[in-house]
């Protein structure tokens, strides 16, 4: 009788265990967020610097100063808290930081408090960021214009506006 117990109870964990590594390694295999995904889900897009870490004994303060807003609002310096620290640590791992890392950043705001989106999908070292990626998420939410060509292009109609302006104008003062 115990031993079928046993024999029972090692059968339950044996299942359960294996079902744990299943769900860990779907999670792990899961394909990550597209950069469209993150942009439109986000609160706030930005090019930060990390300007201090700070480890505790169950959490780490990560202080940040903003190079670049490019969505929401967002104060000039912030501080995002992980539940992670020197006796403290969590599965899977909090994202972490290092001092004077330059990263293109995506969070979600609650009551003035800051998280970064997504886990870690919403760090981005910038020199591993694309120019044309931040060139689209400027274009798509500060309005800046992409390139010199699409400058050029609204300067010369501008200038054509003003020049057929003038010559409608003059027209109309020769008739007179």
């Amino acid at each position: 009788m115990l031993r079928e117990k046993l024999n029972g109870f090692l059968l339950v964990l044996i299942l359960s265990s294996s079902l744990i590594g299943i769900t860990h390694a779907s999670i792990a295999t899961s394909d990550p967020p597209t950069s469209e995904f993150m942009a439109e889900n986000s609160d706030i897009i930005a090019i930060c610097r990390v300007t201090g870490v700070s480890v505790g004994v169950s959490n780490t303060r990560y202080g940040f100063k903003v190079i670049e807003a490019i969505k929401g609002n967002i104060k000039d310096e912030f501080v995002i808290t992980t539940k992670e620290g020197i006796f403290r640590h969590t599965s899977p791992p909090q994202v972490s930081f290092e001092k004077g890392q330059e990263l293109l950043m995506y969070l979600s705001e609650k009551d003035g408090k800051y998280q970064v989106f997504f886990g870690s999908w919403g760090k981005c070292i910038l020199p591993a960021v694309n120019e044309p990626l931040l060139a689209s998420l400027r274009s798509e939410y500060t309005g800046e214009i992409i390139s010199n060509t699409e400058y050029l292009m609204i300067t010369g109609i501008i200038l054509a506006s003003i020049l057929l302006i003038a010559a409608y104008w003059m027209q109309q003062r020769t008739k007179l």
